[in-house]
């Protein structure tokens, strides 16, 4: 009977053993979930903290390509009038080289005048 009462001690202790590790392994678990849930916080933040960057960065890149656009067409602009002032000298330079062609034969024609 002295033996029955032992084994039925060794079982209660071993069912407490089994006890305290499952309760254990809860508060392990716990802890690790707490840490993996503080981890998870500090990767959502820096996440926020990189959308933020990349938002004002693709904000940058659309400034600086219409500044650049600006920049291409003022000189597309200038280039255009360029253009247009040369062909008014030609013209004019055309126009006077005429002129003068045209005094210049009415003189041979008229050498006396």
């Amino acid at each position: 009977e002295r033996e029955q009462e032992w084994e039925r001690e060794r079982e209660q202790e071993r069912v407490r053993e089994r006890e305290r590790a499952r309760e254990r392994e809860r508060k392990e678990g716990h802890a690790e979930r707490l840490e993996l849930e503080k981890k998870a916080e500090a990767c959502a933040a820096r996440v926020t903290v990189l959308e933020r960057e990349a938002a004002e960065y693709a904000r940058q890149l659309q400034r600086e390509r219409l500044e650049r656009d600006e920049r291409q067409q003022q000189r597309e602009r200038l280039q255009e009038q360029d253009s247009a002032r040369e062909k008014e000298l030609r013209h004019a330079g055309l126009m006077e080289r005429e002129q003068a062609a045209a005094q210049h034969a009415a003189l041979n024609r008229h050498p006396d005048l």
